[in-house]
């Protein structure tokens, strides 16, 4: 079984909080932390991937060709075409 080292990583505010393998991970803790939170690809504050507002919608584009857009539906994020 390969180990992978998660890439992605939430911050509040400045402080480190946790690592995710996933984004969308990621942006569940966003949720619960509310504004203020980030999420980065790496610890660089200038790899910032998503910076999270009080609204519905996740987009991120981590610079690697993936770029993902979610909406919340109900308790839980859907897929949606931009």
């Amino acid at each position: 079984m390969e180990r992978f080292t998660p890439r992605y990583k939430f911050y509040f505010k400045s402080d480190y909080i946790a690592s995710f393998r996933i984004p969308e991970d990621a942006y569940l803790l966003c949720t619960k932390y509310g504004e203020g939170s980030t999420i980065r690809r790496g610890h660089n504050v200038n790899k910032t991937i998503y910076v999270y507002t009080d609204d519905d919608f996740f987009s991120y584009d981590d610079k690697t060709g993936s770029k993902l857009s979610y909406q919340e539906i109900g308790s839980k994020l859907e897929a949606i075409n931009l």
